[in-house]
């Protein structure tokens, strides 16, 4: 396709290569002010209504361009990244062919390169064919400077232009570029929110609805600093609100629908004024200039409820717990936790549908006062709710200063918010524990695994499969387990046509006797031998796909919890096609693991995968050859014995252990501290521009941070939300330690471990 000019637009980043338009635009302005801030976006170039590129800024200063063909279809990525000062070098290029239009939507690809360059110019191409075997790889050697260009400024994007011609487009010797006129309406503005609060009839997204408006009670503010925030989460900082000192109405206004009745917002009304102007309640460092069109920055939830409270008011745990009792308990829409006069109380409110973000709003009368403060659950949309017709304005008195929604401090006339003392975490740590409990019972069927199963790779999938199987092999014991396992490998052998074979007999007759397992199997040559043999068979067998659970509902503590759905099932096509041999020689190599239960999970689901559509009845085949073990009280011998945690040191770190600064004596107390701080040393092999990965690994949840080197020489400090370290709570234990690249792909060195209790 030739072009002379190509249409610029701008979005969010994450998702925005999947089609010809931005699923969530932004102006030109705020993307520009995200370029400068460091923070992503993406920009579309685009002839006409047919996309040819998308280029996302990422944070650390690279570059990622989805180029598209004649047909508007994504085939092509290309991963850019600072080789030095104002320049870039292409790191990797990968290309997609598809065999067709549907294989294209499924992400289905018949062929693909990838090519990838480092620092000194050596390249390797790799090119993977469906149904092809192994990768074909080639090395060489070239010039650098054939993969640079220059590292563009914002609105600069006729750097990429030239990278087009290698989907077959031909750009004019001038490209124009069309930057977007139209600026967009920004952030979400404040539309009607004083009609939230007048009764009548509305409309609605569900239908005819009608707006009751209730009173909550009387909020005492002696500190001047009004919060709004999640009640169980109160130690986070809230958005806090300078007011005078004092004892204020709350009202809530509640949306009556034909599905039930919600809390649509709740207010403060501080004076009797009418405001004249609204504008964002804003946390210190929160920019709106940086939000795209109809964002905000606002109170999240996590506990289904919110409150207006004084910012030194403090919420123990069996307060909060208190609160959310009474909302469950005889279905309220508020409540609250009363204190002797002139003590600061709260007030809680339902928030709208639950959890998730809203925003809360400042009206301001024309003298600049703070007259009611608002908080949105959004049921309403602004556009069904106009705003009255405000009353004639009075002469101010006194030139006025324009306002945009964030002034600064020395425009305020309300005194400034004071520092808040940050109590004891002790209600979040309580949430985050009972929710992490909730979704793992959930995630293993209903009941909570032992720690053994826990650690167990694959075990999850597999539970997917058949959850009562799994936790009855975990009690059974590792003779039963070997006894299993054995049978999983032989069973999948068999069916994909690989027992007999000269090489494979003898590792299924060692399973059987107990022995490790011999060549080809002891090392990685297996797969090498599997393809090399031509008396392998092509079998290939629909892929295993699990069954659809209806929802379930089981007693926790005595109590019957709401229903949910223990393993959701996404939408797919048609099944895809799965080599049995291959997944036969996993289920083989599987069950020769020294540590007995990972070794029968992973070869049982090996051996899932080998018997793909029909694996129900092998699965009935191992419930059988389970009972019968287990009832006949043959519990074989272990023949490996080998402890399931043992863990040996790795030999090949080279770096110092980190630091978790908060930790003592080998003990991180999550019920004394506000967040994670894990400092990696300074190591004289560091240098600009190299990458320092932290990981945080807490039994089978891990986190990680990345950073670029600025300063060689000195340590390096990650922090983390205490949220990690609840976590850990969880798991009892963490492991810590980090990684030097050199780029994205190249590791320099690795650390050695930190291990950590936690409570």
């Amino acid at each position: 396709m030739f072009f002379d000019s190509l249409d610029v637009s701008y979005g969010e980043m994450w998702g925005s290569w999947k089609g010809a338009a931005h699923p969530d635009p932004m102006s030109r302005a705020v993307a520009a002010r995200r370029h400068a801030a460091g923070r992503d976006y993406a920009v579309l170039l685009a002839a006409g209504d047919r996309p040819l590129a998308l280029i996302e800024f990422w944070p650390g200063r690279m570059w990622r361009v989805y180029q598209f063909d004649d047909a508007a279809e994504c085939t092509q990525m290309i991963d850019f990244k600072r080789h030095r000062p104002g320049t870039l070098r292409v790191v990797q290029n990968v290309r997609w062919w598809f065999a067709d239009e549907e294989r294209h939507s499924s992400r289905q690809w018949d062929v693909r390169e990838t090519t990838t360059v480092s620092a000194d110019g050596q390249v390797e191409v790799r090119s993977e064919s469906v149904g092809a075997g192994d990768a074909e790889v080639r090395r060489i050697s070239a010039p650098v400077e054939d993969f640079l260009c220059l590292e563009p400024e914002f609105g600069d994007w006729q750097v990429f232009v030239r990278f087009l011609t290698e989907q077959g487009h031909e750009p004019a010797a001038s490209v124009v570029l069309n930057e977007p006129a139209d600026e967009g309406r920004g952030p979400l503005r404040a539309i009607g929110i004083e009609r939230l609060f007048t009764p009548g009839p509305r409309d609605t997204p569900d239908g005819p609805a009608a707006i009751e408006v209730i009173d909550a009670g009387s909020l005492r503010v002696p500190s001047g600093r009004l919060a709004v925030s999640d009640p169980g989460w109160i130690t986070e900082p809230s958005r806090t609100i300078a007011v005078p000192p004092g004892e204020f109405p709350v009202t809530v206004s509640l949306v009556r629908t034909t599905g039930g009745t919600y809390v649509a917002a709740a207010r403060v009304t501080l004076l009797d004024a009418p405001p004249w102007e609204w504008e964002m309640a804003l946390k210190p460092g929160e920019d709106p200039g940086l939000l795209g069109e109809g964002q905000f920055y606002g109170v999240g939830v996590d506990a289904g409820t919110a409150a207006f409270l004084d910012a030194a008011r403090t919420v123990s745990e069996e307060e909060f717990d208190g609160l959310i009792e009474h909302l469950d308990g005889d279905g309220s829409f508020t409540t609250g936790l009363d204190a002797p006069e002139p003590e600061p109380n709260l007030i809680a409110f339902r928030a709208g549908y639950g959890d998730g973000s809203y925003p809360v709003w400042i009206g301001r009368t024309d003298d600049g006062r703070v007259g009611r403060v608002v908080i949105d659950f959004q049921l309403l949309p602004a556009e069904r709710r106009p705003a009255p017709k405000a009353p004639p304005r009075p002469a101010p008195t006194a030139p006025r200063r324009p306002r945009f929604l964030a002034r600064t401090e020395a425009e305020r006339t309300d005194p400034a918010p004071a520092a808040v003392e940050v109590p004891a975490p002790g209600g979040r740590k309580h949430i985050h524990l009972e929710k992490l409990r909730e979704t793992e019972r959930l995630e293993w069927g209903g009941r909570f695994p032992t720690a053994t199963l826990r650690a167990v790779p694959q075990a999850l999938s597999l539970v997917r499969y058949d959850v009562d199987l799994v936790h009855e092999i975990d009690a059974a014991g590792p003779g039963v387990q070997r006894g299993i396992a054995e049978f999983a490998a032989r069973r999948a052998a068999t069916e994909a046509g690989l027992a007999d074979l000269a090489w494979v007999a003898p590792a299924l007759a060692a399973l059987a006797q107990g022995r490790p397992l011999p060549f080809p199997f002891d090392r990685a040559d297996a797969l090498r031998a599997l393809l090399a043999d031509f008396d392998v068979p092509d079998r290939t067998v629909g892929e295993a796909v699990p069954p659809r659970h209806e929802p379930t509902r089981s007693p926790i503590e005595g109590r019957e919890t709401e229903a949910a759905i223990v393993f959701p099932q996404e939408e797919r096509s048609e099944p895809a096609r799965i080599s049995q041999p291959h997944m036969a020689l996993s289920a083989i190599l599987r069950a020769g693991d020294p540590h007995a239960l990972t070794g029968v999970v992973g070869a049982l689901s090996a051996a899932v995968a080998t018997f793909g559509e029909d694996y129900p009845a092998f699965l009935q085949e191992v419930r059988d050859l389970c009972a019968m073990l287990r009832d006949s009280g043959l519990h074989l011998a272990d023949p490996y014995a080998v402890p399931a945690s043992a863990e040996d040191p790795d030999e090949s770190a080279t770096l110092a252990a980190p630091i978790v600064v908060e930790a003592v004596d080998g003990l991180l107390d999550t019920d004394v501290i506000e967040g994670i701080t894990v400092r990696v040393p300074a190591d004289p092999g560091m240098a600009v521009d190299h990458v320092v990965q932290v990981r945080l690994v807490f039994g089978n949840a891990r986190y990680g941070d990345w950073r670029p080197v600025t300063a060689p020489g000195e340590p390096m400090d990650f922090t983390f939300d205490i949220e990690h370290g609840y976590t850990a709570t969880h798991y009892g234990e963490a492991k810590i330690s980090y990684e030097q690249f050199l780029d994205e792909d190249t590791v320099i060195a690795a650390s050695k471990t930190l291990r950590l209790r936690v409570r």
